[in-house]
């Protein structure tokens, strides 16, 4: 057991590397306000920080009485502390989160929702309607940032059967009775095909969210943060209060 211990302890740690796409995203909602976007010297007291390290940023949320308010972990600090090393290099993607569901209400008869995480990585979902009026939901796979308001990708459609297990889902979705229902699948589930939740959103009456997630299993989701604050954000909108 010693032995094992010590060749335990000789063994390096896993290396952490810091993602500066992420540290693009952290500075723009915590630091551009006072620092500029891209980082650059705004007013006297506001240095352009360009270049600036981790161990300089973390000093500067300890002492600087106009950051106390700022808080970032420090992962999040040694991503910013990489975006900063070179930001122009990161000017495509997005600083902005654009986690939400879209819709313009000139435009009725289709609607977007985007699932961004701070690395930029992002899926989407569309729902149009065709020339019968049947509802379908389009899965957005691919995409890529060109520049921060740019996203392109590909449309993917999927066939679903029936729900598992014989539950009676479809019925119940079909119920036009103003009941908000939402729809969370990983791709990457091995027991239910993520098909099935896009053939039942298809199905149910509005409002509605479809939230998919690329990758992942059968049990991730509920683990997400991202997946979690997009549930808590969909029952705060929609449950019903006295």
């Amino acid at each position: 057991m010693r032995w094992l211990l010590a060749v335990a302890a000789l063994l390096p740690a896993a290396a952490f590397s810091a993602d500066p796409v992420a540290g693009k995203y952290w500075y723009e909602q915590n630091c551009a306000r006072c620092h500029g976007s891209p980082p650059q010297e705004r007013q006297a007291g506001t240095p352009n920080i360009t270049g600036f390290g981790a161990d300089r940023i973390q000093n500067a949320l300890r002492n600087v009485s106009a950051m106390a308010k700022v808080n970032l972990s420090a992962t999040q600090v040694q991503d910013v502390a990489a975006y900063l090393v070179d930001p122009p290099r990161y000017a495509r993607f997005p600083g902005v989160d654009y986690n939400d569901q879209w819709w313009n209400p000139q435009e009725p008869g289709w609607g977007l929702s985007l699932y961004q995480r701070p690395n930029a990585s992002t899926t989407g979902t569309l729902l149009i309607y065709d020339q019968d009026g049947v509802p379908m939901w389009l899965l957005l796979a691919g995409l890529e940032w060109r520049w921060p308001q740019r996203l392109e990708g590909g449309l993917a459609r999927t066939a679903g059967g029936g729900w598992p297990l014989g539950l009676p889902l479809e019925p119940a979705v079909e119920r036009a009775d103003g009941v908000a229902r939402g729809f969370w699948h990983a791709t990457g589930d091995d027991r239910v095909p993520w098909s099935w939740s896009f053939a039942l959103a298809g199905r149910a009456h509005p409002p509605v969210r479809l939230h998919v997630a690329m990758g992942g299993g059968h049990g991730t989701l509920q683990h997400d943060p991202a997946v979690i604050a997009a549930s808590v954000s969909f029952l705060r909108a929609h449950l019903r209060t006295p």
